[in-house]
């Protein structure tokens, strides 16, 4: 449900407009000093307006390279099951570099190089 809430007097109600009780007005009727109510959220604090990302507008380049995706050819059931094998065996290997790290977090490759005594 949306609410607009006076921050006045902390009255809310269900649509936007001028506080009857805070908005000063003249003999005549006239208003003099208006208060309006300001929409809030579910928590009463001030309602931010937040852009919609669905809505974005694309430009031509990114709707050409989705067009070229889709009609890209797709992997045949042997070429997906490689591609799996390989990424399985790069995370192993990922694995087993943290594990090799040492206390200083350097990674050592090779062999020391020290003086022979």
């Amino acid at each position: 449900m949306r609410y607009w809430k006076c921050f006045n007097c902390e009255s809310k109600a269900h649509h936007k407009g001028l506080c009857r009780d805070c908005t000063e007005y003249d003999e005549n009727g006239k208003i003099v000093t208006p208060v309006p109510r300001e929409r809030v959220d579910s928590t009463g604090n001030r309602w931010v307006f937040q852009k919609n990302p669905v809505g974005e507008s694309r430009d031509m380049q990114m709707m050409k390279n989705k067009f070229l995706e889709q009609r890209r050819k797709k992997l045949t059931k042997k070429q997906r099951s490689v591609v799996e094998e390989q990424l399985k065996q790069l995370a192993k290997d990922q694995k087993l570099a943290q594990e090799e790290v040492g206390e200083d977090g350097i990674f050592e490759i090779g062999e020391s190089v020290d003086e022979e005594e």
